[in-house]
């Protein structure tokens, strides 16, 4: 219990230092923002979990989630490719 509480006391902390750097930190559309990419990589966890969990322990989905960046953003402004191809050529990796 002390543990979690430590991790919310520091997590308040810094949104409380955030809200004072930035005001537009706790406006509807960032936090909109934050809860959509929080969902997106708990979603990727999750999948995550379930590969170590039955044993296969494969770590490099962040490495292929920033490959896929790099390379649809290759195909879209270097290749002049449409969105449908890069986005078939990169779902394909």
């Amino acid at each position: 219990m002390k543990r979690i509480a430590g991790i919310v006391i520091i997590l308040t902390a810094v949104i409380i230092i955030s809200a004072v750097i930035n005001i537009n930190f706790i406006s509807p559309y960032n936090i909109k923002n934050i809860l959509r990419w929080t969902g997106l990589f708990g979603l990727l966890s999750v999948g995550e979990c379930f590969v170590i969990l039955t044993g296969g322990i494969d770590l490099s989905l962040g490495s292929i989630v920033g490959l896929i960046g790099v390379l649809s953003a290759h195909f879209l402004k270097v290749q002049r490719m449409s969105i449908p191809l890069a986005l078939f050529l990169c779902i394909g990796l």
